[in-house]
């Protein structure tokens, strides 16, 4: 487990370069998505409970500067020199260094970080199939969404603004748009399957683009 750097955060691929790279070691590796995704599930999902977890892809969103953070705030994310004891980590490297934060009312009714054994075994599988473009992160709140939605994550430059929507899945454009967080279901038989619940736009908006 470790702190953050903004050095090393300003080292992360884009979203479109991350999601190429994932492609490729998965290729590599001879997996296909569901194959991974499955092998990932008994981590994920324990006696058919799901962990607070979900495995997202490593990408940065804006360049930062020394004593900057990707803080969010509800559904609005930016860098931010803020230090209120109110922020918590909510993204994390295989490794368990902190990447991104998230402003919340009350830290105590957040649950803790993955353990070191969690992210121990998660980078065991990843380093088995050479990837390294996986993260760990907090799970969307997927149970908020009505039927047939999706999160849809755009980033608006002039405001340095990392934006998430609730959006129709229908309406997402798929060639400009990545996969960015995979959530796990329990089905009524017992079984499990990983969607993406998350999607981030490969393009960057500008704000007048946005509704």
């Amino acid at each position: 487990m470790g702190g953050f750097s903004v050095k090393r955060y300003n080292q992360l691929l884009s979203i479109g370069e991350a999601s190429s790279r994932f492609k490729h070691q998965l290729e590599s590796a001879g997996l296909s998505d569901s194959q991974f995704f499955a092998e990932l599930a008994p981590l994920f999902v324990e006696e058919g409970k799901l962990s607070p977890y979900s495995p997202c892809l490593i990408h940065h969103h804006f360049p930062l500067k020394e004593g900057e953070r990707m803080i969010s705030y509800d559904n609005h994310s930016a860098p931010s020199i803020d230090f209120s004891p109110n922020i918590v980590p909510e993204f994390w490297l295989n490794t368990g260094e902190e990447l991104e934060h998230r402003y919340v009312d009350n830290p105590g009714s957040t649950p803790p970080p993955p353990s070191a054994d969690f992210f121990s075994q998660f980078k065991a599988i990843l380093d088995k199939h050479g990837i390294d473009i996986l993260g760990i992160c907090y799970s969307p709140s997927v149970d908020d969404l009505a039927p047939g939605f999706s999160f849809l994550e755009t980033l608006v430059t002039e405001e340095r603004a990392h934006i998430i929507n609730h959006v129709p899945k229908a309406s997402i454009d798929l060639a400009t748009t990545s996969p960015s967080v995979w959530t796990f279901e329990v089905g009524h038989s017992g079984g499990t399957r990983c969607t993406p619940s998350s999607r981030c736009t490969i393009q960057t908006y500008c704000s007048r683009h946005m509704d």
